[in-house]
């Protein structure tokens, strides 16, 4: 699986990459070949990233958005609006993961007899995260710990309603959503044993989450997201991951004086380590390319 650190921002104002990985995926059409139906096959998942993803400081969010919204919300909210869910994506990233999201609310199509639709005939918010947590982070707390904490930088206080930009910028960076067809475990029914966790993060509930996250429960996205004033601590937060060249990872040894965090070089990084390899809590180049 390929692998990579990144994220690309959209407001006009202020945009930062947080780039870990890979080269670009390229995926020109709106749908992609139809993937297999794996409901059964278990999960075997390496951590990834994508190309083209963006950490966007978007405005501040005034109140939270937490209480009342039905847990497909932002999701068909995003499905409504390709164009402005999607933007400049030469990539094709942010495409890839449109269309799994399209596929993935579809009760009709390709994944029509996956748990999700089980229980009320629709894909919630919740359900969306857990096969992420599943199908990247089902071996490594450390790579949940991230997921948990890109979904909360783009979309704290917003739970099922985080939609358009937001949320498909968070989708992108995942190489099993991107491409669930390489993904065995993409639809298996064990992904519902993250489904508690993923429910505490949409609603940033305190206990397991804040255990992984301290101050997730009273995060808020807003324009204040890269400064140390917020209640978490993003500089020493689990956020990139990727398993890496060897090169890289002989560097990385050196440099942060440890350990890779699991099996295949699987590197994950705070936004703190990435300034000390990089340069930059942000930019990286591909790690999992030789060392230049």
């Amino acid at each position: 699986m390929s692998q990579h650190f990144n994220r690309c921002p959209r407001q006009a104002w202020l945009c930062l990459l947080v780039t870990f990985g890979l080269a670009a995926c390229s995926v020109t059409p709106v749908t992609p070949p139809a993937p297999p139906f794996f409901d059964s096959v278990p999960a075997a998942p390496l951590a990834t990233a994508s190309s083209s993803v963006a950490v966007a400081v978007r405005r501040a969010t005034p109140t939270s958005a937490l209480a009342g919204a039905q847990g497909d919300a932002g999701i068909q909210a995003t499905l409504a609006e390709y164009g402005a869910a999607t933007g400049d994506d030469a990539a094709g990233s942010k495409t890839a993961a449109f269309t799994t999201l399209q596929d993935f609310a579809n009760p009709h199509g390709l994944y029509a007899r996956a748990w999700w639709f089980a229980d009320d005939g629709r894909a919630d918010m919740s359900e969306v995260l857990a096969v992420i947590l599943y199908t990247e982070g089902n071996t490594s707390w450390d790579v949940r710990t991230a997921v948990l904490a890109r979904f909360l930088w783009y979309c704290g206080g917003q739970g099922n309603n985080c939609q358009g930009p937001a949320l498909i910028d968070f989708l992108s960076y995942f190489q099993p959503w991107r491409e669930p067809w390489v993904a065995p475990g993409f639809t298996s029914d064990n992904a519902q044993q993250y489904e508690s966790l993923a429910q505490d993060l949409v609603n940033q509930r305190a206990g397991l989450l804040t255990a992984m996250i301290p101050g997730a429960d009273a995060y808020i996205h807003s324009n204040a997201g890269l400064s140390l004033g917020g209640p978490i601590d993003w500089l020493h937060t689990s956020f990139h991951f990727a398993n890496v060249d060897p090169t890289w990872d002989t560097f990385l040894r050196a440099q942060l004086h440890r350990l890779p965090n699991g099996p295949s070089r699987l590197w994950v990084l705070t936004m703190g380590d990435a300034s000390r390899v990089c340069g930059s809590r942000f930019v990286c180049a591909d790690m999992t390319q030789p060392r230049g």
